[in-house]
């Protein structure tokens, strides 16, 4: 079942060169201005997608997302979830003797107009976690771009 989508943070937010947690900026923001936890319900997958101004100055930059997800309860205060951990991509090819390597999942949402662009990634798998946050950088850490409209959707 499909999930409403959310809006994180509305208000407009300069990236940088470095994965940052999008808090929000507004009390109807869902993401908490402390942590940017999102408490995730029965999500058993989220997406999210942004409005995405590339700086004037810029030739290579687009968003880069990430999520991080948290186990801790779900009665936790948003502004007190910690205990974050990132959402992994196996590497297949790298199985020897039973173990697979794991790396945190990062995605640029590339190529990137000049301008401004909706951007948005494939779906996060967050099964078995009570909270997630989105982290975002910008590919052009010295002329990063701003995002506008964090959406976080999803199912269950």
């Amino acid at each position: 079942m499909k999930l409403t989508p959310m809006i994180a943070r509305a208000s407009s937010l300069t990236l940088t060169g470095s994965l940052a947690a999008v808090v929000g900026a507004a009390s109807s923001d869902v993401a908490n201005g402390t942590t940017g936890a999102i408490a995730l319900g029965s999500a058993t997958s989220i997406r999210a997608a942004c409005t995405y101004t590339r700086d004037g100055s810029s030739t290579t930059g687009a968003p880069v997302f990430a999520v991080d997800v948290s186990m801790d309860a779900p009665t936790t205060s948003p502004a007190a979830v910690a205990h974050w951990v990132p959402v992994m991509m196996l590497d297949g090819s790298s199985f020897s003797a039973g173990a697979i390597d794991g790396y945190a999942e990062a995605i640029a949402a590339k190529p990137s107009a000049t301008g401004t662009t909706s951007r948005g990634t494939p779906p996060w798998d967050v099964r078995g976690a009570h909270w997630a946050r989105v982290r975002m950088a910008d590919t052009d850490g010295t002329n990063p771009g701003a995002i506008t409209d964090l959406t976080v959707g999803g199912e269950t």
